[in-house]
């Protein structure tokens, strides 16, 4: 799992790389003033990046935030074709700054953000995302902005980050699954389960489906029939927990069927 961890912290380092590199190239083939404007895109990507990371430790689930990065980097895509393909959008007052936003500031705090859902399980992600961030800065640089146009990258960026998306998602449920309580080998006592639309019940079956062994007792004669419901490893025992008689006869058959009792809830009234 930490590996996994790893590599997405490489991949997605790595977009981060490529589509800073290549909105940088862009924006600096259109912009006079290549010092300035190369100094005011790293900072604002830097600054957004920050920023992401910020936010990102707030609570918010991992699906919002693998879904805010992926549109930030398709819409990357479409701002970069129109940038490209029409030159009035480069002469409007607003235009650099819509593109500073689209192409640098919106993808690199969406990463940011996105990033934190690595950070917590895999201690070496801050590294391997620093590398993969390299690495995209050179591929982009040596190898696909001269071959590809700048809205073709986004693209492929933001389908890269899909796969990242799912394997990151698959590999959090996974997790989440393993952790799961098990109460396999433990004994449950449910009372107030005489019918199957009852909470009682309900608490049964959910203790039930993590491994318990069943013991559920209602006034009801038809006890038994609905414990079978549950399974093999249950049983039901009529009984009226205000008399002790019928309590002391409930406990009875607990120890005599499993030898044990871990767990009450007592749902009854």
């Amino acid at each position: 799992m930490r590996r996994a961890s790893q590599l997405a912290a490489l991949g997605l380092g790595a977009v981060v790389g490529v589509g800073t590199e290549t909105a940088a190239a862009l924006l600096l083939y259109t912009t006079r003033g290549f010092l300035g404007t190369a100094g005011f895109l790293v900072a604002l990507a830097l600054a957004a990046l920050a920023l992401g990371l910020w936010v990102g430790a707030e609570a918010v689930s991992p699906r919002r935030r693998w879904t805010g990065v992926i549109v930030a980097y398709a819409l990357a895509a479409v701002f970069a074709l129109l940038w490209s393909t029409q030159p009035v959008l480069r002469q409007m007052a607003w235009g650099g700054a819509l593109a500073a936003f689209f192409l640098i500031a919106e993808p690199a705090y969406t990463a940011g953000a996105a990033y934190q859902n690595i950070a917590r399980s895999a201690s070496g992600a801050g590294v391997s995302a620093f590398f993969g961030a390299a690495g995209g800065v050179v591929v982009a640089a040596l190898f696909l902005i001269p071959q590809l146009r700048p809205s073709v990258i986004f693209v492929m960026a933001a389908v890269v980050l899909l796969a990242i998306a799912l394997l990151e998602t698959r590999r959090t449920s996974q997790t989440m699954n393993a952790n799961v309580l098990s109460l396999h080998g433990k004994t449950a006592l449910v009372t107030g389960t005489g019918d199957p639309g009852q909470l009682g019940f309900a608490v049964a079956q959910r203790l039930n489906d993590l491994g318990a062994r069943m013991c559920i007792t209602a006034r009801s004669a038809q006890i038994g029939t609905l414990a079978r419901t549950l399974g093999d490893a249950a049983v039901g025992v009529s009984a009226d927990l205000t008399s002790e008689d019928d309590v002391a006869r409930l406990l009875a058959t607990v120890q005599q069927q499993f030898g044990r009792l871990d767990i009450l809830v007592n749902v009854a009234g």
